[in-house]
């Protein structure tokens, strides 16, 4: 096949095709109109929701620590309840912590009582040394024992206090409201 001859069958085949598209009417002119029913739309509050996965936490977080060191005799919650301030929370095995009070009120009546003794051995001295039957060193020693004697009953209402402050730190409580840690939504 020559040049010529594939000239000619492509413009033959232009041809053909332009006079098959002339023929043709506009498919646009034809198409029906639809006609669409409309509504107009008035505003209106509406609430949507869309579920989110989440993690709550409380807007203060409280760690509870026992003051004293002991073993923990009951536990009086249940993890994620919510609890309330004062609500006994722990307990811890006050055992140790008796036995300390009654200690130290033991010394304490031990105190008291040698005071007792050092104020009558001052108070007899004085006369004494008022009849010159003792001399002033016996009196003054006699004093420094009677004051002496005062401190210690301090100091071992001091320790008797501290006993008992203890023995209350083994109930652990809840120092404020609160619950539910944390809650997934």
């Amino acid at each position: 096949m020559s040049k010529l001859h594939l000239f000619i069958c492509m413009v033959a085949i232009m041809a053909v095709g332009l006079f098959a598209s002339c023929g043709k009417k506009n498919k646009n002119a034809e198409m029906p109109q639809i006609k669409y029913e409309t509504k107009v739309l008035k505003p209106e509050p509406r609430t949507y929701s869309i579920p989110f996965p989440a993690t709550l936490e409380g807007t203060s977080e409280v760690k509870v620590y026992p003051q004293v060191e002991g073993i923990i005799k009951t536990k009086n919650f249940t993890n994620g309840t919510r609890v309330h301030k004062g609500q006994t929370l722990f307990i811890i095995d006050p055992t140790e912590y008796r036995l300390s009070v009654q200690s130290a009120e033991a010394d304490l009546s031990v105190a008291k009582a040698k005071l007792e003794t050092c104020k009558l051995q001052y108070e007899s001295n004085q006369q004494l040394y008022a009849k010159k039957v003792i001399s002033d060193y016996v009196l003054k020693t006699s004093l420094n024992d009677y004051n002496s004697a005062k401190a210690y009953v301090q100091q071992a209402e001091a320790q008797l206090n501290i006993a008992k402050t203890n023995l209350g730190y083994c109930t652990v409580t809840s120092p404020l409201n609160g619950g539910h840690r944390q809650q997934r939504l």
